[in-house]
């Protein structure tokens, strides 16, 4: 919501409520409802009805649950009374409270005493994981739960209710609704079909007339916080100072009010300006903090001084005294002051996630120091960092979530390492004894690991004992198995014991395994670039692996690495670091010991999941209650729809926290690779070997993503048909070609950012080949006079809130907003025109939904979308899809006229079945060509009665200077003929030729070409030829 807010809120502040008991909600108290839950989500009957019982308590609303107890999934975790962030993903019980206006409560209750609050404006989710009173109770196979719900969390107003119970894993998960939808209208659950609601009437338990400060906070993305105790926790004697913070697109505002003590003012301190060492005066203070310890510390006096520092790790200030717009008012007969602060978003470190603010007052022995959060220790020190806690940073500003660093931090960054000495890209370990800590009777084992961009580089010098080579082994390939010959490994260790095992022989092959838990590997024989040479005169061997950093889990901190040699009876296992016990064992993870990779994996520590790691977690959870959402598709035809004589190229979509993965497994054709870098955006990549994918929204807003099997990638925002507004963004992508089985496969996470809001449809495609042997395929078939990924009427329906459910209902993101004005800068022009065909020809109202067409801006051309009703009418006879048709007026058709003051107009008619024509007339009725050659393309939905179309209409095609227009649409057979009109052409009989009843178009503001004064070659020629015949 824009700073515009409080003519939206005050109207919320005057309604009254005036409603009706829902069906199957039975008030059983003055005090009490009673709710039954006994139908699935879709209307069929339930084994076991869930009782919810809606109760008048002094603090609020009363909430009693009894349910039957499936202990399916099992206890998620986290804090019995405690919020759980996704809790509809376990065993749980629902209530969503909602008013006239969109508002709405969602409160989730768990078997196991897990809760959370959700507060939603038409679907967005404004506030989560708000604090409640709940308990839960379990036995003899039910379960009973009881909450108080403060009465702030409710909307004023409640006319509507719903409530749900879920339960089961997997295919077994059961979703259970107190008013379903009906049967057979959607594929599957979702709680936020308001329209499924029914009336409620509440007055009698809960009175919430107006939008409380929590719903107005929310509403407005401020978040509001009191420093009611001492920086040791106890509580203070007056009264406390309280921030709030609110986002907008280019700071955080910051508003304070707190108690004025009097102490002196900082000396030589000017309103408004940067202090140093403010922390010495009257003061408060917030930090920001992310989970790589970079954190911004505000000051802010009560004197109109100011101070913000930027620190990268803790207390190491790289940054100071940055300007900022701040003022402050004493109240001197209040005793109180205020402040305003508006912080440049750029000041923040990106991915803020937890927060402290503190208030200091006094001098000498009274120096008082007042915190948020208690920060205890031997004295006060407001950089115990371990004692911050979470905010929801998200509400505040959402783009600050898996944001890059910003120019600022960056440089200070880069200046505060100025003439320190480098430190070094390498480290080297020697493994000299064996797993049970004895010494080893032979030149140890030598692993270097170095830093490289993109890549851990493994170096290992070894003896060379000349144990069998592994059978059948390739050299430069993986080898399963490969720990059962001679052989070095390095095991890399996170604190959740997700860790990669490295394996390399001396003959070439390699193992590759990443593990998610102690032995549970998830994923092996990934390609490695890996070499190996022996040297028998010496009796060793080398190997250089280079090992792509996402292969790594996040956060490593141990290590361990290990040589084998020998064979039966023989067989010798040597360790780094030993692990003891029965027998030999390398996954002994206890013993592992620490190691610092910060400076070899530099972006490791802090990092998200590499999207490798998430996909294969993913893969192994497939079947399991916990596996996250994840669909495959398959492009198995060319783009005009027929079959493909190879293996398909699979595109895979999962869900993984406010991303999306993409995983993508495709034919390698060896194509000539673009001259770009691994990881990086390569504009143009449309003419190499790629997969695409497209997510589209009703609004014509898409996403357009292109992988190659050499690791570069393409982004692109189009804001309408083919209009690109931005481009290039960095993605985390990697890319593995395996030549061995001609495959490659590519990994990608994009940010929730990067989509547009409400995504509903999707296509997809894979290009190879190379000119006239260039190969389109697409997932949906995109089908007309040549290949066009953008024919968007093409694409399929996507449930995309299965993978995002954030996305549905969301606004544009910060980076689309920008893209988009950014767009229009300079512009005066629209880029479409949009019209509604509703009346007959003689303007009486039509009895069905009106034929819609839409003239959209394009380089050169005009396009022409149009969605009318299908009625079936029989098809051209003999005519073929894609060309022109003469007399297609007779048919059910949609047509369009485009005339200027010389009475020269465009004739264009379009039918659902593929067929158009075009006429141009020099005067009334004076056709001096038609059945011009057009790029059009329609498609009929049978089962919703509609079909839509688009053309592409070259800018010669129109007369100079267009400056009327009509549109008809006609359907039916005589008798029951119909004409129908956007601007009426009354007269004897239907004439779509009375030009006098045409309206004005400016038609330049959306074809500039077309403001000229000359005919084009193409008007020319048809009147030249026309003149001869005559």
């Amino acid at each position: 919501m824009t700073g515009s807010w409080l003519p939206q809120i005050l109207p919320l502040l005057l309604w009254s409520a005036v409603t009706q008991s829902a069906v199957r909600a039975k008030q059983v108290a003055v005090h009490s409802v009673q709710l039954q839950i006994e139908t699935t989500w879709d209307g069929d009957p339930v084994e076991s009805p869930t009782c919810v019982k809606l109760t008048k308590e002094p603090a609020g609303l009363g909430i009693e649950v009894d349910a039957k107890f499936w202990n399916d999934p099992t206890n998620p975790g986290g804090k019995a009374g405690q919020p759980f962030f996704k809790l509809w993903n376990y065993e749980v019980v629902e209530l969503f409270l909602l008013n006239d206006k969109g508002l709405y409560v969602e409160i989730e209750l768990a078997p196991w005493g897990q809760h959370i609050v959700l507060l939603l404006d038409n679907g967005k989710d404004v506030r989560h994981s708000l604090p409640i009173i709940y308990e839960a109770n379990r036995s003899e196979g039910r379960w009973t739960g009881k909450a108080v719900i403060d009465q702030s969390y409710l909307p004023p107003n409640i006319t509507k209710l719903n409530a749900y119970a879920i339960h089961g894993s997997g295919e077994n998960r059961v979703y259970e609704a107190l008013h379903p939808a009906p049967k057979g209208v959607h594929e599957g659950p979702s709680f936020h079909r308001l329209q499924y609601f029914k009336p409620i009437d509440l007055s009698q338990i809960v009175e919430q007339k107006s939008l409380s400060l929590v719903w107005v906070d929310a509403m407005i993305g401020r978040q509001s916080y009191s420093i009611s105790n001492t920086w040791d926790g106890k509580p203070i004697d007056h009264g406390p100072a309280q921030l709030s913070f609110r986002g907008t697109k280019d700071v955080v505002e910051i508003s304070i009010t707190a108690p004025y003590f009097g102490d002196p003012a900082p000396p030589g301190g000017k309103p408004g300006e940067a202090y140093f060492k403010l922390w010495d005066y009257e003061v408060v203070e917030a930090f920001f903090l992310n989970d790589k310890e970079q954190y911004l510390e505000l000051e802010f006096g009560p004197h109109g001084q100011h101070l913000s520092l930027l620190l990268n790790g803790n207390r190491n200030a790289i940054k100071h005294t940055l300007p900022m717009d701040y003022s402050a008012n004493i109240i001197e007969d209040k005793k109180v002051w205020t402040g305003f602060a508006r912080v440049p978003i750029d000041y923040f470190p990106p991915n803020v996630s937890l927060f402290n603010a503190y208030a200091i007052h006094g001098t000498e022995d009274d120096r008082v120091y007042e915190a948020l959060y208690e920060s205890s220790g031997p004295q006060p020190d407001f950089h115990r960092l371990e004692k911050f806690q979470p905010i929801d940073f998200q509400y505040i500003l959402p783009d600050n979530k898996a944001a890059k660093l910003s120019p600022i931090w960056e440089m200070s960054i880069a200046e505060s390492n100025i003439g320190k000495p480098a430190q070094t890209a390498s480290q080297s370990f020697s493994i000299k004894k064996t797993w049970d800590d004895k010494p080893i009777d032979h030149t140890p084992v030598e692993v270097k690991l170095n830093y490289a961009e993109d890549n851990l580089v493994i170096q290992i010098k070894a003896p060379f004992f000349d144990d069998p080579a592994p059978e059948n082994g390739k050299v430069g390939e993986a080898f399963y198995k490969l720990w059962d010959y001679e052989v070095v490994e390095a095991f890399f260790l996170n604190a959740k014991d997700q860790y990669l095992e490295l394996e390399f022989g001396p003959h070439g092959q390699h193992l590759l395994l990443l593990l998610d838990g102690n032995r549970n590997a998830i994923k092996h024989s990934l390609p490695l670039d890996y070499s190996a040479v022996i040297d028998k005169v010496a009796k060793s061997w080398t190997g250089t692996a280079r090992i792509p950093v996402s292969y790594f889990p996040p956060d490593v901190s141990l290590f361990n690495a290990y040589a084998i040699h020998g064979t039966g009876e023989d067989r010798v296992y040597e360790a780094l670091y030993e692990v003891s016990g029965p027998q030999a064992d390398f996954h002994r993870l206890n013993k592992f010991q620490e190691i610092d990779l910060s400076t070899l994996i530099p972006g490791n520590k802090g990092a998200k999941l590499p999207a490798i790691w998430e996909m294969s977690i993913a893969e192994s959870n497939l079947g399991n209650q916990d596996h996250k959402a994840i669909r495959s598709f398959k492009i198995e035809r060319t783009w005009d729809d027929k079959p493909i004589d190879h293996e398909a190229a699979e595109v895979t979509l999962m869900s993984a926290e406010d991303d999306l993965i993409i995983k993508v497994a495709a034919p390698f054709f060896d194509d000539p690779a673009p001259e770009g870098k691994k990881g990086e955006a390569f504009f143009k990549l449309w003419d190499y070997e790629v997969v695409e994918a497209f997510f589209l929204n009703d609004k014509e807003q898409y996403l357009e993503l292109e992988f190659g099997p050499h690791g570069q990638h393409l982004s692109l925002l189009l804001n309408g048909n083919r209009n690109s507004i931005k481009h290039s963004l960095p993605l985390d992508y990697t890319a593995i070609i395996d030549k061995s089985s001609k495959t490659w496969t590519g990994m990608a996470r994009i940010p929730a950012g990067y989509f547009p809001p409400d995504v509903s449809k999707f296509n997809a495609y894979a290009i190879h080949g190379t000119k006239d042997n260039r190969i389109y395929e697409a997932l949906h078939e995109v089908s007309g006079p040549q290949a066009d990924f953008h024919r968007l009427e093409k694409f399929k329906e996507l449930d995309f809130d299965y993978f995002m459910p954030k996305n549905k209902g969301s606004n544009l993101s910060a980076l689309w907003q920008t893209a988009i004005a950014e767009s229009n800068l300079g512009r005066n022009h629209i880029s479409y025109i949009d019209f509604k065909i509703e009346k007959t020809w003689d303007n009486k109202s039509i009895d069905h939904e009106p034929a819609e067409v839409k003239l959209i801006s394009a380089e050169g051309e005009l396009i022409i979308q149009m969605k009318a009703p299908f009625f079936d009418d029989p098809a051209p006879e003999d005519a073929e899809a894609g060309q022109a048709f003469y007399k297609l007026w007779d048919y059910e058709v949609v047509e369009a006229f485009f005339l200027n003051d010389k009475n020269q107009y465009l004739e264009l008619e379009f039918g659902p079945h593929g067929q158009h024509l075009s006429l141009l007339l020099n005067g009334n009725r004076n056709a001096v060509k038609h059945s011009l050659p057009l790029e059009f393309s329609a498609t009929i939905n049978k089962d919703e009665k509609v079909w839509t179309g688009e053309a592409r209409i070259p800018a010669s095609y129109f007369p100079p200077n267009v400056s009327k227009f009509n549109a008809y649409a006609i359907h039916g057979v005589e008798p029951n003929r119909m004409y129908e009109a956007l601007y009426e052409v009354s007269g004897p009989q239907p004439d779509f030729h009375r030009l006098d009843k045409f309206q004005p178009l400016n038609l330049e503001t959306i074809m500039e070409e077309n403001k000229h004064e000359e005919l084009s070659a193409v008007w020319k020629q048809a009147i030249g030829e026309s003149e001869l015949t005559n």
